[in-house]
């Protein structure tokens, strides 16, 4: 009985399927990096020392962002790869194996043929009946020798396909290392960029000059972005009415965060140290701490603002809203629904912050109260 061994089926559909991802997210982390190399660009044309000051630390907020979504991007990636090793890896294991009995077969057919071959072959046409039967036996022994050559050129091609897997393997290896190596790099420049942005808004008060007119800059744009909150959320009421959401208010940070470092009133600001009106509470965190939704609602604000960093506005209808700013990264988008303690972004110290903190404001009537108040 001849029994045909066919060659293994391509590289399986999942492969091709991780490659597809690790091709995406090589592109994504490409345009980081355009990204971070046109930032600097960004702030040359600042016309004198405050917009300039205000330029950088923007720019440091960004470059973090930048960093923050590389490092999670390239993470993701090696993930990818490591995935794609461990299936390259199994390939390799099971052609390896595959590859290993066939050639012992191979190799022991022709033991058999080498000490057999010649006096199996005369016999098999010496004691042919007739000359049909003659014929037949030629016939039989050609395809023999045509299946033993069919065997050989199948180990030929089966060899080359493990080393194309092998070279394959040694590639994503290689991809893996120097991803590793530049997830390395990018991680210290990320630790680098957030003790810059801590102590940056404190080194400018070496400057009295720049101090003094950020500080008449910060009160200004401080002022004007808390009028359009209040006449944007009154705007908002008017416009959809909406009932409130009802429920209770949810503290926005995890429960092993409960100091408020700086309360809901009149203080002397930690940033240019004169009196003003704090319009909501200081939470104090860890980097990258999650922070929840105080209340279901819809999201009006997820942007950037040079004071509040990156900040997120919910509305919870009825006059309610919650603000939270300073934040490292962005979970949601404008026009998002969110539930109550669902996760909408990191804490962090963006904008004109001097520490990683939440700064969490609460609006009934569409101004701004003591949220204090709605906790038990």
């Amino acid at each position: 009985c001849v029994v045909l061994i066919i060659p293994n089926a391509s590289e399986p559909v999942s492969a091709a399927l991780s490659d597809a991802k690790s091709r995406e997210l090589e592109d994504k982390i490409a345009a980081l990096n355009a990204q971070m190399n046109n930032l600097q660009a960004q702030i040359t044309g600042a016309k004198d020392e405050i917009s300039q000051a205000i330029a950088n630390k923007q720019r440091l907020d960004s470059e973090m962002n930048i960093l923050i979504q590389k490092v999670e991007l390239t993470t993701e990636l090696i993930a990818e790869l490591n995935s794609s090793i461990d299936e390259k890896n199994g390939e390799i294991s099971d052609r390896e194996a595959a590859y290993a009995d066939k050639y012992a077969l191979f190799k022991q057919r022709l033991r058999v043929t080498h000490e057999e071959g010649q006096v199996s072959y005369l016999q098999m046409l010496f004691g042919a009946q007739s000359l049909s039967d003659f014929l037949s036996r030629v016939d039989r022994i050609g395809a023999m020798l045509r299946y033993d050559t069919m065997i050989m050129e199948q180990l030929k091609i089966e060899k080359t396909e493990l080393e194309n897997v092998r070279s394959d393997y040694q590639a994503k290896k290689d991809a893996q290392e120097a991803y590793l190596a530049e997830l390395k790099v990018d991680e210290a420049a990320l630790e680098a960029k957030k003790t810059e942005a801590a102590s940056y808004l404190n080194k400018l008060q070496n400057n009295q000059a720049t101090y003094l007119a950020m500080l008449e800059r910060m009160d200004e744009e401080e002022q004007k972005l808390q009028a359009q909150l209040q006449a944007y959320l009154k705007e908002l009421q008017e416009k959809e009415n909406s009932k409130f959401v009802g429920g209770t208010f949810l503290w926005p940070v995890p429960t092993s965060y409960t100091r408020v470092s700086s309360q809901y009133g009149g203080r002397t600001s930690p940033i240019t140290g004169k009196w003003e009106f704090h319009n909501g509470i200081d939470i104090p965190a860890a980097y990258g701490t999650s922070i929840y939704a105080s209340n279901s609602g819809k999201v009006t604000i997820a942007t950037y603002h040079w004071s509040y960093g990156n900040y997120i506005m919910i509305d919870h209808g009825g006059g309610y809203a919650t603000l939270y700013a300073h934040c490292s990264k962005l979970l949601v988008s404008v026009g998002d629904r969110v539930t109550r303690g669902q996760v909408i972004a990191q804490v962090g110290s963006t904008g004109s912050s001097t520490g990683n903190h939440l700064h969490f404001s609460l609006y009934e009537n569409s101004a701004h109260t003591n949220p204090m108040k709605f906790f038990n």
